[in-house]
């Protein structure tokens, strides 16, 4: 493993945990200041990493959270919480009362930070890494957390 790439990695990984974390659909506005620059971002429920993502734009990505038809951790709360995928309303005040949010914004190897953190954290994510990630050679170094 290239320990450079290593530290960048984990170097993330560490900004995101200690991020500022704001509360999912807390409010109308509760996203406007999220950055339009590229990064990855992961919700939180309590201290427990359940989802990451990644986006060429947090701002337009983070729109969509909420919406079941644009985004999977939206899906996914709604099947785990028995939610019909059209009562958007219902589904901001699930997020508001269990789920908080941090980002960070990478200019470059995004894929990697949200792949390398999908292996790290797959005890508790819903979102698993892909097979091929896990057949691959590339993260042989990770260990989950």
């Amino acid at each position: 493993m290239n320990t450079p790439l290593r530290d960048i990695l984990e170097r993330h990984e560490n900004n995101l945990q200690l991020a500022t974390r704001r509360m999912l659909m807390a409010a109308p506005t509760w996203a406007e200041d999220v950055p339009l620059e590229a990064g990855v971002y992961v919700v939180w429920e309590g201290d427990l990493p359940i989802y990451v993502g990644e986006t060429s734009c947090l701002k337009a990505r983070m729109s969509d959270i909420g919406r079941p038809v644009n985004h999977t951790f939206a899906r996914k709360v709604c099947k785990a919480l028995l939610l019909s995928p059209t009562s958007l309303e219902e589904l901001a005040a699930a997020m508001r009362m269990r789920y908080t949010l941090s980002f960070a914004t990478i200019s470059y190897g995004r894929a990697e930070v949200e792949e390398y953190l999908v292996i790290r954290w797959q005890k508790t994510l819903v979102n698993k890494p892909a097979k091929r990630l896990l057949r691959s050679p590339q993260y042989d170094w990770v260990h989950a957390a």
